[in-house]
């Protein structure tokens, strides 16, 4: 029961990293296009720094997702292994 708030807790934020990732360089953007007076450059600018940030964000969780994925499989093939030499 524990791991599953944990995972929760884990995927739960990845969301919320996405969007905050997107809307503060895409803020920052909008702030220094005033300031410059660039039209929307420094929006766009922005906007591509979060979506990349977004995509780094959920390839990391993938990939944390897989490694937990593998650790879960080797500790159910060793209770097997250890299950079936008890039982022989």
């Amino acid at each position: 029961m524990q791991d599953n708030w944990k995972g929760l807790g884990t995927y739960g934020t990845l969301g919320l990293e996405i969007v905050l990732g997107v809307l503060l360089p895409s803020y920052v953007g909008i702030r220094l296009d005033r300031h410059f007076g660039t039209g929307r450059t420094w929006l766009l600018v922005g906007f591509a720094f979060g979506i990349a940030h977004g995509v780094r964000a959920v390839y990391r969780a993938l990939q944390q997702a897989n490694r937990e994925a593998e650790a879960h499989e080797e500790a159910e093939r060793q209770r097997r292994k250890q299950y079936h030499d008890d039982r022989s």
